[in-house]
């Protein structure tokens, strides 16, 4: 049945709006870090390295589920910052509430690094099912011993443990200084 609001259609389009993404992330984190002196510079290497997502399927998949995702978030934080605007805090007071708060940069960073995470998992779950010989195979080999090493419980509890131990230095040291 047809509707008036039909998106089925685009997902024709994805692929525009994945390059346009990939394009203007990448000339955005260029002219930010500012290696390349020259405007035409970066947007020749963002140009590139879109082009080099469009041919890589599984890079593309990658940024087809974490667009939606990531538009999603900054939405959200787009919504949160309007409303302390409608409740009269003031855009420097707020400015400076994210520059000044190390804890905001870590909370930004870690739900960006799960919306990856996510689509990462989506993209190359079955290849890291396979490492444990699941998916209806039991062919075990060196990748199945690898994964089940560094995928043990055990292995990734000693990994969490290591990290909050080095953020509890670094806090530590910091309060020293």
């Amino acid at each position: 049945m047809a509707t008036v609001l039909d998106l089925g259609y685009l997902r024709y389009l994805m692929p525009i709006f994945s390059f346009l993404f990939i394009f203007v992330l990448a000339y955005a984190i260029l002219t930010r870090i500012n290696i390349f002196k020259g405007k035409w510079i970066n947007l020749a290497i963002s140009f590139t390295v879109s082009v080099l997502f469009l041919f890589t399927p599984n890079a593309m998949r990658v940024i087809e589920v974490v667009t939606p995702s990531f538009i999603l978030f900054l939405f959200l934080i787009f919504l949160i910052l309007l409303t302390f605007l409608f409740v009269g805090v003031k855009e420097t007071h707020i400015a400076d509430f994210f520059r000044g708060n190390p804890t905001m940069a870590w909370i930004l960073g870690i739900v960006v690094f799960l919306i990856f995470a996510g689509a990462l998992t989506n993209v190359y779950g079955g290849v890291l099912q396979a490492l444990y010989g699941g998916a209806g195979g039991e062919e075990k080999g060196v990748l199945y011993d690898i994964g089940a090493v560094l995928f043990n419980p055990k292995v990734l509890g000693v990994f969490l443990l290591l990290l909050i131990a080095s953020q509890a230095v670094r806090l530590i040291v910091q309060g020293k200084g």
